[in-house]
Formats: C-alpha cells, structure tokens, sequence
C-alpha cells in the first residue's frame, strides 16, 4: 500500500503506466489530509477485456497519509533581557495545523505575545527567570508540539542598593 506522512500538501495515489484506454482510476486518487483512503479501477470494456484474475469487476486499494509528528523550533532557546534591551523577538518554525499558544511561567518576570506570523515578543516586566512555553494543539494531521524559551531578566532597579554593582 503507498503511504505518505502528513505535510500540508496534496498527495497522490494514481497509478501510472497503464492504458487510460482500457482502464479508468476513480476514488480518492487525491488527498491532503491525513486518513485512509479506496482508489477504484474499472475495466473500460469489460465485454472484451478481465482483469489477470479472469473477472471483470472493479478493483479497488487503500492508501494512506499518517498523521506527522509535531516540531516546534525557535530562533532562541533562551533570552537575557536588560534594561537595555527589554525585549526579544522570537520566530517560530512549526510543522503542524495546530494553534500555537504562547505562556510564560511567570507573568511577574516575563510576557509574551504574537507581534505578527509566527514572531513573538518576549518582555522583560522584572528582574528574575521565566520560562516562555509555546505549545501548538494537535490534529488529525499532526501531533502536539511544545518548545521551550528560557528568560533571564536582569533591569537595573531604581532603588540603588537593590542593583548588583559588581557585574
């Protein structure tokens, strides 16, 4: 049987090689979900003609397209954030139809939120370490997904004796 794993595009299981005089393809020859799908042949004539098995009726086979593992990937696996640099931008590379859902371990520390695409900004709110979590849903075509952004917030304080003058 043709088996395909699940990538967002369309997939096939037409045959090739044989007459389109003699024989016709019908069914699901096409698809782009993941499931299991019949691809039918009928004989044209089947007055004249039988298949190698001396019978004339439609024949018929399953394929399929499996469902894909999720993979998450980012641009950083971990951001220091300073007072100069209160915030970081961090793209996403997913390879699922899931909903990606971003959460930070501790809002206190750090947030996060979609700027645009699959690019989220990662603010420093305090002095500390969070861990920024975007886990995608899975789907009949793909499984669930998470990666993991670790930040580490280091803001200068404006109460004097609360900074560390020493790094």
């Amino acid at each position: 049987a043709i088996s395909y794993t699940w990538n967002g595009s369309t997939k096939s299981a037409i045959i090739s090689g044989f007459d389109a005089n003699l024989i016709t393809q019908g069914g699901d020859a096409t698809a782009t979900n993941a499931g299991t799908y019949t691809v039918t042949f009928d004989l044209v004539d089947d007055d004249n003609y039988t298949w190698t098995d001396d019978t004339t009726e439609q024949k018929s086979g399953t394929w399929e397209v499996t469902q894909a593992t999720g993979s998450i990937t980012a641009t950083s696996d971990s951001v220091t954030l300073t007072t100069n640099a209160l915030y970081a931008d961090v793209t996403l590379t997913y390879n699922g139809d899931g909903t990606i859902t971003p959460s930070s371990s501790d809002t206190s520390i750090a947030t996060v939120a979609l700027v645009s695409g699959s690019t989220y900004r990662i603010t420093a709110q305090a002095n500390g370490t969070a861990t920024v979590t975007f886990s995608a849903s899975g789907t009949s075509n793909c499984t669930a997904a998470t990666k993991t952004v670790s930040v580490t917030c280091n803001l200068v304080s404006t109460t004097l004796d609360n900074n560390d003058w020493d790094s």
